[in-house]
């Protein structure tokens, strides 16, 4: 469960958690969890950033999008409050090969 988010998240560009769901036929809430778990684990950790161009509701990977091939995009509703994405470690990386 824990690997196949993270090889989603290696894999793939800038990703909101409601892409990884509907990618893995999971709930959000699932996957959530999962990446809390990733998170404590040390396997990923959070980058705060800000965005006014992100779309409500969530990301869907812009073209513009600086987040970085192994960033993903947890965005709010309200596109002026603080967005966060998603880092995988080396710890994370190591895990992965």
């Amino acid at each position: 469960m824990l690997s196949e988010v993270l090889k989603i998240m290696d894999l793939e560009q800038s990703l909101a958690v409601t892409e990884i769901a509907k990618k893995l036929g999971w709930t959000l809430q699932r996957v959530e969890n999962t990446i809390e778990q990733l998170e404590s684990m040390g396997y990923i950790r959070k980058r705060e950033i800000v965005s006014s161009s992100c779309k409500a509701g969530g990301c869907s990977g812009c073209p513009g999008c600086s987040f970085g091939k192994e960033s993903f995009c947890q965005s709010s509703p309200n596109p002026t409050k603080i967005l966060y994405s998603w880092v995988i470690t080396d710890r994370g990386k190591n895990a992965l090969h």
